[in-house]
């Protein structure tokens, strides 16, 4: 059985396995409350288990344990406050940015706008710069290349999303077939916004694989 003696020494060591443990975080609210953890248990450490308390490591312990406490608390209060506008958005979520939190979402819509497109528009043009990338909540557009259709764009998918990648022209034209709902982000201000936010980079970038494999499986079955 572990003794009063022993208690601080565990909890030494276990602040370290928090700290390892944060780093391997992707969010940032588990990684704070890993960071949380790891210097509450090293107060305890710092304080009982040597001769005399190092009150420099404790001090320092204390200011990250209110650091992260108001982090966690800002976190808390904008999580909160996320919510959906209407049906459409809360579809959008649910149908492709569920793996990231409600508040992560909110970030991205907010640097796109809601467009409306007419019979006709063109979205991309073969072998030409795509400017934007667009997510379709409503209506239909086909793909062409070489003015044969290749497959269709329907609501969940996205168009551009191979060249905001890739940084190359569009291999294909995509036109709208109908009037065309949805969300249209500029693609010089998603790659900023990328930029500032790495850690939505991989989750993106799954999101747009993901839908890659939808219009595959559904372009073979068309």
């Amino acid at each position: 059985m572990m003794s009063y003696y022993h208690l601080p020494l565990f909890l030494g060591v276990l602040s370290y396995v928090f700290w390892s443990l944060s780093f391997l975080m992707r969010k940032m609210f588990p990684l704070r409350l890993l960071a949380l953890a790891s210097s509450t248990c090293a107060i305890f450490y710092f304080s009982f288990y040597l001769d005399e308390p190092l009150w420099l490591n404790i001090f320092w312990k204390l200011a990250f344990t209110f650091i992260n406490l108001y982090q966690i608390t800002s976190l808390i209060i904008e999580r909160s406050q996320a919510s959906f506008q209407d049906e459409e958005e809360e579809l959008c979520y649910r149908e492709n940015f569920s793996s990231l939190s409600i508040m992560e979402f909110r970030k991205i819509i907010n640097v796109g706008a809601k467009i409306s497109a007419p019979q006709g528009f063109c979205f991309t043009e073969e072998n030409v710069k795509v400017k934007s990338l667009v997510l379709i909540t409503k209506g239909i557009a086909s793909v062409k290349v070489k003015d044969k259709i290749i497959a269709y764009c329907r609501r969940g998918n996205f168009i551009g999303e191979m060249s905001l990648i890739t940084g190359l022209p569009a291999t294909a034209a995509v036109e709208a077939l109908d009037e065309v709902h949805g969300y249209q982000w500029n693609a010089e201000s998603l790659k900023t916004f990328i930029g500032n936010h790495p850690e939505l980079r991989k989750e993106l970038q799954a999101i747009f694989n993901k839908d890659l494999v939808v219009k595959l499986l559904q372009s073979n079955l068309a």
